[in-house]
């Protein structure tokens, strides 16, 4: 029994224990205790940080919290696989990669410049091979857009608000948070949206919002980080109010100081309406709504707390939230639901003062932990109401009744773009997730553009000089069927993407040539990308191989990497914002294997290609690089394009450490120099930077 200091103190000299050759500790240097106690408080931090890792790992593969008591079966065979040295990589890869914030398109105040309305149904529905539904005219949702102002202008008569000819009601109200300022937008039942932006992300606040109007749901407000913001928010008429938040109003930088910063503050404002009485859905800017979320949650009125989630594959087929199992996931804070009741608060309050005390938290892992908090129970809430009571679970001390979102209708980056799960189950999605995705903002930009429910300014669907279309030949059988049998290997999921990318360079080239914007191809992919080991699929999910990736699998947009301004997504020509008479100008150009730099030069420069709007490319051969160009192009095409490749992540090669490799643009290029100095001799073959 260790002894008190006090006691300590009044115990003789004589009596203490000694160690021979001195008091204890005597003959050990300063340094050296300095040095033992900074090892074993390290050696404490990495356990600590491998349990919650390990938890978290458990988690994403769908185990049941339950199932996480200590000696487990199920822990501790999802444990198995994992090693330290994984873990480890995987948490480093994680805050280099995951949500990664990059340089907006343009500067905030270019944000407000005028653009056409919204119309994000009709291009989904393409997009998903839904039938299309009658005509109906609440689809428009209230308010006008057709007023200047990139994030749409309010409706002076939406619903939940009372406006006049000097504007809508809240305008009148102040620019701070306040129960009259939520109660002016808010529903006739209560129902609130809440979101907050500064001045680096105002065009996710433009399609937010006129996503929301456009599902006929005006019923928000979005908390502007900065003066700029704010200032922006107001002049279009989008219910905001001032945060007080001081931040910066640029890239917050995901993991960094100025980003928990500004959670906590999210987290703060949540708190404020819930306390006022409102149901409150608290939605990242970048989700887009695709149909009104209140409906959804009218439907499970026995739930306290509805949450998105990071399941990888859904547990139900109908409309209802998830089974059981869908809580072992992380919980995905992005889209948060919950209904004022004195729990909720609790559990809400406790999660603002834990990211407030300690800004070392990330909010979401926060959250997480403390809904966690047990008592809970696997047994449905019995007196909980509606049609799915029985997927309603009480979460934190077994006194929030919480229901998890269907990942299939809110849905992830990764059931929507990735796996396309609204598509396989034929679900018209409420909301798709900007998540699971690689290259920063650029990467979600990307994502949202090629599912078509983006929205730029009209200049982007103008390119000045045209766009270039590359038409691919199809893809051989052999590179595509050893996955389709479950056969596939990393060495066969190089050759599928490279095979492709030998044609996309010589379309990049063309369109280098004629200073055109290309229209990327989409890409299928053998395997799909992590951040951790795999083989092949992320543990947990289920998409059927081969897969159509998204860009940013295989493209670097930010930084160096491949200029967004030089691309569009691959639907660009489906898109109804891309003017018809643009369409309709098109010269088809087949350029034969062989072809040298001045005969390029001949066929890009006729009369009939430089006059249409549209130059498609025909099964282009793969030695437009390097026989098309002269010398100096050549080099200047290589060291731009030595950069416009992402990585594909991850083997395990001996000693089973995960390894990254990079794709690359000359892989048929022999001798070649990549991006890291390595030089290629011979074939190349799929192997870990070094």
């Amino acid at each position: 029994e260790a002894a008190s200091p006090a006691a300590d103190r009044a115990t003789p000299p004589e009596a203490r224990p000694r160690v021979r050759g001195g008091p204890p500790m005597a003959n050990t240097p300063v340094w050296a205790v300095g040095l033992i106690l900074v090892l074993t408080l390290g050696i404490v931090s990495l356990v600590s940080m491998y349990d919650r890792g390990a938890h978290a790992l458990i988690r994403q593969r769908g185990v049941a919290a339950g199932e996480l008591a200590p000696g487990g079966a199920r822990a501790l065979d999802a444990m198995a696989d994992q090693s330290f040295g994984v873990w480890l990589t995987d948490r480093i890869a994680r805050l280099r990669h995951d949500d990664r914030v990059a340089e907006a398109l343009r500067e905030a105040g270019n944000a407000t410049a005028g653009a056409a309305r919204l119309a994000p149904i009709a291009p989904l529905r393409a997009v998903l091979s839904l039938p299309e539904p009658e005509p109906e005219g609440a689809r428009e949702g209230p308010g006008d857009a057709s007023g200047p102002g990139a994030l749409a202008s309010a409706s002076s008569g939406a619903s939940g608000s009372t406006g006049s000819a000097l504007g809508p009601a809240w305008a009148s109200l102040g620019t701070r948070l306040s129960r009259p300022l939520v109660a002016a937008v808010a529903s006739s039942d209560g129902y609130v949206t809440v979101s907050f932006v500064n001045s680096h992300y105002l065009d996710f606040a433009r399609n937010w919002v006129r996503h929301l109007r456009a599902a006929g749901n005006p019923h928000f407000l979005v908390g502007a980080l900065d003066g700029g913001a704010l200032q922006a928010l107001q002049a279009a008429r989008v219910p905001s109010f001032d945060m007080e938040a001081s931040l910066t109003s640029r890239d917050f930088g995901w993991g960094s100081k100025v980003f928990k910063q500004a959670q906590q503050k999210k987290i703060a404002m949540f708190l404020e309406v819930l306390e006022m009485g409102f149901q409150v859905l608290l939605s990242d800017i970048d989700v887009m709504w695709l149909r009104d979320p209140f409906a959804y949650f009218r439907t499970v009125p026995g739930a306290d707390l509805l949450i998105s989630s990071d399941l990888l594959a859904n547990t139900v087929t109908d409309d209802g939230p998830e089974l059981r199992s869908g809580f072992g996931a992380v919980l995905n804070v992005g889209i948060l639901f919950m209904r004022p009741t004195a729990a909720t608060k609790e559990l809400t309050k406790a999660w603002n003062d834990m990211c407030a005390k300690d800004l070392s938290f990330w909010e979401q892992a926060a959250f997480n932990q403390l809904v966690r908090k047990g008592p809970n129970s696997d047994r449905p809430l019995a007196e909980a109401a509606g049609a799915f009571h029985d997927r309603v679970y009480p979460m934190y001390r077994g006194r929030v009744p919480t229901a998890v979102l269907p990942v299939s209708q809110f849905c992830s980056g990764h059931t929507a773009f990735v796996q396309n799960l609204p598509k396989a189950l034929g679900k018209e999605p409420y909301a798709v997730h900007a998540t699971f995705q690689y290259s920063g903002t650029n990467g979600k930009r990307h994502r949202m553009r090629e599912w078509l429910v983006w929205e730029d300014d009209p200049e982007y669907y103008r390119p000045e000089r045209g766009v270039v279309v590359v038409d691919m030949p199809p893809i051989p059988e052999e590179l595509v069927a050893p996955f389709r049998q479950e056969k596939g290997t990393v060495e066969l999921h190089f050759r599928l993407v490279h095979w492709q990318l030998a044609r996309v360079r010589s379309a990049l080239v063309v369109a280098e040539l004629t200073g055109r914007v290309l229209v990327m191809p989409p890409l299928l992919c053998g395997f799909d990308r992590w951040w951790a080991p795999h083989l092949g699929r992320i543990p947990g999910s289920r998409p059927p191989l081969p897969l159509q990736c998204p860009l940013d699998h295989v493209f670097n947009i930010e930084g160096n990497g491949l200029k967004p301004e030089r691309i569009r997504e691959h639907s660009f020509l489906r898109n109804p914002r891309v003017p018809e008479e643009m369409k309709a100008s098109e010269h088809a150009l087949r350029i034969p294997e062989g072809t040298g730099p001045e005969a390029l030069k001949a066929l890009l420069q006729a009369p009939a290609a430089t006059g249409a709007a549209v130059l498609r490319l025909a099964r282009p051969p793969t030695d437009v690089y390097p026989k098309g160009l002269d010398e100096t192009a050549r080099k200047s095409f290589e060291q731009r394009a030595k950069n416009y490749l992402a990585i594909w992540c991850c083997i395990r090669p001996p000693p089973k450490k995960p390894g990254h490799i990079w794709y690359d643009m000359f892989f048929d290029v022999v001798p070649h120099t990549d991006r890291w100095g390595q030089v290629w001799e011979g074939p190349w073959v799929p192997r870990p930077s070094k």
